[in-house]
């Protein structure tokens, strides 16, 4: 995730080493869903995503991937 604090836009980089089912969602600090940025399937390869934050107010955020029954989550800040 690049850059982290954010203002403007923010852009996640990810790689899938065999075809998935992926689901990228934005939370807001108390896990509660703020927007699904992507729902699809995805076969092998990179992939960038652009997230367009000028809209969210300051404050933390978590970008959840699920993949393969897996989730992970990353922490985003939203600066002024």
């Amino acid at each position: 995730v690049y850059p982290n604090p954010f203002s403007g836009q923010v852009t996640l980089h990810y790689s899938l080493r065999e075809s998935e089912d992926m689901l990228i969602r934005l939370l807001d600090a108390n896990g509660r869903a703020v927007q699904d940025l992507m729902q699809e399937k995805l076969p092998a390869g990179t992939y960038s995503l652009e997230l367009d934050g000028k809209s969210l107010i300051p404050g933390l955020y978590l970008c959840e991937i699920r993949v393969d029954g897996k989730t992970m989550t990353i922490p985003l800040i939203k600066a002024d």
